[in-house]
């Protein structure tokens, strides 16, 4: 094979893991609801019918929801074309970051650190070393959120002081338990409607 192209869905699971009850996370399977949600009429806003992914269909998308679950997700039942499949993760958190190597051929046999779920989350001289390691005047959002509850929170004054970073540790994601890594974004944010534009150092 001369490449390959990998494609993260985040938040996009397909079937509960074995060990999904001891993350409070059993019967878990995303996308099957979504699609069960569609094809019940429960997801109406600003779409209508059953969920139509006729591309991943055909890669294999609902086949693997079949095999990960034993469930057949209404609307995802083509036959696939392409070579699909399953995995169960190794790695030992649930987190983004954990699954997102893991996806790449590095699992993560051990657990990250945690930090405390104090504001400010992380400990002020880790803070000072960052700022002078990455040039930065300040941060915003020092604290455990989501990342959409910090954008809603703090993206006007990000743009205000356009130089500052968001800090946060991330909560739940992937498979719902906490993300014990930080979480630098130096994007730039803009509100809807505006031209998308974006940086990472």
């Amino acid at each position: 094979m001369a490449r390959a192209f990998l494609c993260v869905l985040d938040s996009v699971g397909c079937g509960g893991a074995p060990d999904a009850a001891a993350y409070g996370d059993e019967g878990a399977n995303t996308l099957f609801h979504i699609a069960e949600a569609c094809a019940a009429g429960r997801a109406e806003d600003g779409r209508s019918g059953p969920l139509s992914l006729p591309n991943l269909d055909a890669l294999g998308l609902g086949a693997a929801i079949t095999l990960a679950s034993g469930m057949v997700a209404p609307g995802l039942t083509a036959v696939p074309s392409g070579r699909w499949g399953a995995a169960q993760e190794i790695s030992a958190g649930k987190d983004t970051q954990s699954g997102h190597w893991e996806l790449s051929g590095v699992p993560v046999a051990r657990d990250w650190h945690y930090f405390p779920r104090t504001e400010p989350a992380f400990p002020a001289d880790l803070m000072a070393e960052l700022m002078i390691r990455a040039g930065l005047p300040g941060t915003l959002a020092n604290n455990h959120a989501s990342g959409t509850e910090v954008i809603d929170a703090f993206g006007l004054e990000h743009i205000a002081t356009a130089s500052r970073s968001f800090i946060r540790p991330p909560t739940a994601s992937r498979r719902s338990r906490h993300t014990r890594r930080i979480s630098v974004s130096t994007g730039c944010w803009k509100p809807a409607g505006s031209p998308r534009t974006s940086s990472t150092r």
